[in-house]
């Protein structure tokens, strides 16, 4: 995943929020409302970051179509329900993200107007890694889409002064397990699907555990 300047904070979750019908924001996009999100304990880290979620058949048949692939290599596979592709990481905090900072970045990204995004993986391969598992990843060349996407919001995140930085660029990937070795590129069966929403998500570090905070619809 593109890497965003990492700050780790002590700081209060954020406060819970209820559940609503959708909402039409005046300066730019309109906002999904979810359900109260579970907040993490104070000694739990949690790295946060905006991502597209492959949802309920798209994700189980990601899952499925890539065990053989993963199955031969020995690998140890992630849940569908936490496969992701990351458009812009925010940084990581201690308790989760304080509240009054989520509320500015969710100002921020309601202001992003953007089309449904296509999804396009043909090729599966590893990326280097300094830690003892490699993650095994998805990869395709038709993803403009999510590379604009992700711009769009770094530029409205870094226009707010709430800490993305332009330095880091973005390899649209999905991470689909982890392994010991790493392996080269390797194609396969195409795996594709329309994007019409991207979310907020918090990851709790060390556990196989996403929390969805908010989310907005592509237009």
């Amino acid at each position: 995943s593109a890497q965003i300047a990492r700050r780790i904070f002590d700081g209060p979750g954020r406060q819970r929020r209820t559940s609503s019908i959708n909402v039409l924001l005046s300066s730019g996009a309109r906002q999904l409302a979810v359900a109260a999100p579970e907040r993490p304990p104070k000694d739990q880290l949690a790295n946060v970051f905006l991502a597209l979620k492959p949802e309920g058949e798209i994700a189980t048949h990601v899952y499925h179509s890539t065990a053989p692939l993963c199955s031969r290599a020995r690998l140890s596979r992630r849940p569908p329900e936490i496969l992701h592709v990351t458009l812009l990481s925010l940084g990581s905090w201690w308790g989760g993200i304080p509240a009054s900072l989520l509320d500015q970045i969710a100002r921020a990204i309601s202001a992003v107007r953007f089309p449904k995004v296509d999804v396009a993986f043909d090729r599966a391969m590893s990326f280097s890694s300094r830690k003892a598992s490699a993650p095994f990843v998805l990869v395709g060349e038709d993803t403009v889409g999510v590379t604009a996407l992700h711009l769009a919001l770094r530029d409205a995140i870094c226009v707010k002064g709430l800490g993305a930085s332009r330095r880091f660029g973005c390899t649209p990937h999905m991470t689909i397990a982890y392994g010991e070795e790493c392996y080269p590129p390797i194609s396969i069966s195409p795996i594709a699907w329309s994007a019409g929403s991207f979310q907020l998500v918090e990851s709790w570090d060390g556990k196989t555990k996403h929390v969805e905070l908010d989310r907005w619809p592509l237009l």
